[in-house]
């Protein structure tokens, strides 16, 4: 069982790179893309035909970084229907929890690629991640985890937290797709150095 667990963690870990990468890109993009339209116009020189093509080029940025990261969430996915069965039989309840967070943000990632209902992959992803804080709650406070592995689920909990901060912050006018951005990047951030420590210390 412990190699099968220590496998499962891996596939986890590689799957939310995938994500965390492809995540960070768009947010950076994004944001040079958000500052050079908004020095562009500011100058009167984004015709109407140009202002078109920009946001285009967006569109189709946005498309191929949410196919990437749809094929992280896979990963990930496949790796959490795994490490769901392995764990102790007290984490269960709380690692099924999660498998729903993480089914609920599979799909909200291939709902935000197609663009007329990428509004709807929104709030589906949103509805994972609240998922997601009540699973990482209890496990941060397991009584039958490992120490070290607590203080991964504790990062993974302020994470999720953050991602639903995104969420907010993403409706704010102009301001909210840099806020937006730096959140996301720390959340992920925050993802990664957590399933590390997981995967290193819960075995």
């Amino acid at each position: 069982m412990s190699a099968e667990l220590t496998k499962s963690t891996k596939q986890i870990y590689t799957g939310v790179l995938i994500i965390a990468l492809s995540s960070v890109l768009l947010a950076i993009t994004s944001f040079i893309l958000f500052v050079i339209s908004a020095v562009v116009i500011n100058k009167g020189d984004m015709s109407m035909s140009a202002s078109f093509s920009f946001m285009a080029i967006l569109g189709l940025i946005v498309v191929v970084f949410g196919i990437l990261s749809f094929v992280g969430y896979i990963i990930y996915f496949l790796g959490i229907n795994k490490f769901k069965t392995l764990v102790n039989n007290n984490d269960k309840p709380a690692a099924k929890i999660l498998f729903l967070g993480v089914l609920l943000s599979l799909i909200g990632a291939l709902l935000a690629i197609i663009p007329v209902i990428g509004v709807v992959g929104g709030f589906v992803s949103l509805a994972g991640s609240i998922l997601m804080i009540v699973a990482y709650n209890k496990l941060k406070n397991s009584s039958t985890m490992p120490e070290k592995a607590k203080k991964g689920w504790s990062l993974l909990f302020i994470s999720a937290l953050a991602l639903v901060l995104v969420f907010v912050i993403g409706f704010i006018p102009v301001a909210g797709l840099w806020l937006s951005s730096i959140v996301s990047i720390f959340a992920w951030i925050m993802i990664i150095i957590g399933w590390k420590k997981i995967k290193t210390h819960l075995v």
